[in-house]
């Protein structure tokens, strides 16, 4: 198989040139949870008993009531080694102590404990030894060889970034689940009457639920029906197969007839109820929405009768009474709770997208095909091409020059006199291409709207541009900006001079971007910047506390431009752009 340059083949698969692979016994040193002193755990804290014990669990919480004296300054790894969650690992700081088969690894100073968590739980086979209760052993995992990034930055910033779509997935798990209770209390107070909708009123009207929306058993299908057509069969457990040439006019309810039962469905286009199934023949004028959350609500398995495979007893379940509003509040009610079913749903397809990208980001940055920091042996080339650009950009002119031929051909390649571009829009696209060209962006401030130099505004660059007929101010209704003058093929004959013709190229990514959008693209780099300054790791939460810290941009975290969805998307941009 052919490596591409830069890449050698291991025994652990294609990896960078600059990178080991390393037995995990050689990354750090392992110890089995009793060797921690179990012995000297205590039920209540005190200065001495101050750390918390982890037990043999998937949790990331200490064993309630137990402390220790054992103390550790460093980051740590805890990892399951028998049991539920077996292989499991989870990343301590400071005292713990441990107790059941974990296994505890102490990583040597090259190697960060956030990568190597990460690698353990998403990349790592696990090694089971034994001939019953499968377990792990530090013999088996020290064994086990992993690809190691040259540094502990690049390793950081792998961690950081899966730590980040982490975040990412977790902040999206909690609001389908808190947008889901809030469904069901809703269900709660609206099925009831104990809340009513605005402009409804009067006496809801108690039914069985024969008279409501009786239920009869599916139909047997002929092989030769199952096989073909275009219609879903409705089975117990709610699975549509597109296999039936017979139907019934939908919108339909069911729920299972026997073994799958409770579990009440609804389907909107023409469908066949299988034997499996109790559907509903008839609504009685009521909505078939509504019948559907009223029965979800109801709880079949309460009729449920058998003592081998459970089976719902219809007699029962049309005896069953209920009140009931009129069918146009009924509606109301069902647009309401449908409307939270859209909401949650569009949640969890960008949970799994969410997912999906996860997988991907760890193929591509555990095994080095995508790098967050540069490798060592490409710096010095890659800078200096750019530098050179820069250089030749500013040799025979000073900045003042330079950004006003800048600004012009922004304006001629984004501007039109139905839209005129705006100060604030060409000042974000002039961050990104110097940054782009230069890997720097100079004299730009923290300011709320996001990066933004002054100086082309009051020292000289936005004024010589008019003056010199490049660009000229417009006014189109509301929207107030720069088009292109007489004379701006002067201006762009000198970017060409300068800059060259694929800059404006790589520029045209952002035509269609709003200017929330640049805002946010452009602001998350400065943070990274900031923190790739101070020698910080990458990732979500720091970012997020760069533009916490300053005054002037603390806000920008209460807009949904700014969300942890967003942010991590910009972040992983921004890499793409700039590294």
């Amino acid at each position: 198989m052919e490596v591409r340059p830069g890449y050698k083949q291991t025994e652990v698969g294609v990896i960078p040139e600059d990178w080991e692979v390393v037995p995990i016994g050689d990354c750090a040193s392992i110890a089995v949870g009793r060797d921690l002193n179990p012995e000297s755990f205590s039920d209540f804290q005190d200065d001495t008993f101050k750390y918390p014990v982890f037990s043999n669990t998937v949790s990331n919480e200490g064993l309630y009531g137990y402390y220790s004296h054992y103390e550790y300054n460093g980051d740590s790894l805890t990892i399951v080694g028998r049991g539920v969650g077996l292989g499991t690992a989870f990343k301590r700081s400071g005292g713990y102590g441990a107790i059941g088969r974990l296994l505890v690894l102490f990583p040597e100073k090259n190697v960060a404990a956030d990568f190597l968590t990460e690698y353990i739980n998403h990349r790592v086979r696990i090694f089971t030894e034994s001939g019953g209760i499968p377990q792990l052993t530090g013999i088996s995992i020290s064994k086990y060889k992993i690809p190691l990034p040259p540094t502990k930055t690049e390793q950081e910033a792998i961690a950081g970034a899966l730590s980040d779509a982490d975040a990412l997935i977790e902040s999206l798990v909690q609001l389908i689940a808190k947008k889901s209770r809030i469904k069901q209390s809703a269900i709660q107070e609206l099925l009831t009457g104990k809340k009513r909708l605005p402009g409804f009123s009067g006496e809801w009207e108690k039914k069985a639920l024969l008279n409501v929306a009786p239920l009869q058993r599916g139909f047997d299908l002929p092989t030769s029906k199952l096989k073909i057509g275009p219609y879903p069969v409705a089975y117990s457990n709610g699975v549509l197969n597109f296999h039936s040439t017979a139907m019934v006019k939908g919108p339909g309810v069911f729920t299972g007839r026997s073994g799958t039962i409770g579990r009440v469905n609804y389907i909107e286009a023409d469908y066949w109820p299988h034997n499996t199934t109790l559907w509903v023949t008839d609504f009685k004028g009521n909505f078939p929405k509504f019948v559907y959350y009223l029965y979800s609500y109801i709880c079949f398995e309460r009729f449920g009768t058998g003592s081998g495979v459970p089976t719902l007893n219809r007699s029962d379940v049309h005896t069953f009474s209920i009140v009931l509003p009129l069918p146009p509040e009924q509606q109301a009610i069902a647009a309401i709770l449908s409307d939270m079913d859209a909401e949650i749903a569009v949640l969890e397809t960008k949970l799994i997208k969410a997912r999906h990208l996860k997988q991907g980001m760890m193929q591509e940055l555990l095994t080095g095909r995508i790098r967050l920091i540069r490798p060592a042996s490409n710096v010095i080339p890659l800078t200096a091409k750019k530098e050179s650009a820069a250089a030749t950009a500013t040799k025979s002119h000073n900045w003042q020059i330079n950004e006003t031929v800048v600004i012009a051909v922004l304006v001629k390649t984004f501007g039109t006199e139905k839209w005129p571009l705006s100060r604030k829009r060409y000042t974000k696209l002039s961050y990104l291409l110097h940054r782009h060209v230069e890997h720097k962006a100079e004299g730009y401030l923290k300011k709320a709207a996001g990066p933004y130099n002054p100086s082309t505004r009051y020292k000289g660059p936005e004024a010589i541009a008019q003056k010199n007929g490049y660009v000229r101010s417009h006014r189109n209704g509301n929207l107030e900006g720069f088009v292109a003058a007489d004379n701006i093929a002067k201006a762009e004959a000198y970017f060409q001079q300068w800059y060259g013709p694929n800059v404006l190229a790589w520029l045209e990514r952002f035509r269609f971007k709003k200017n929330d959008e640049l805002e946010l693209l452009a602001t998350v780099d400065v943070a990274m910047e900031d923190l790739r300054r101070e020698g910080k790791a990458v990732e979500l939460g720091a970012v997020k506390q760069v533009i916490h810290d300053h005054p002037e941009w603390e806000a920008k975290l209460q807009r949904e431009i700014f969300s942890d969805d967003n942010l991590v998307g910009a972040i992983q941009t921004c890499r793409e752009l700039f590294e």
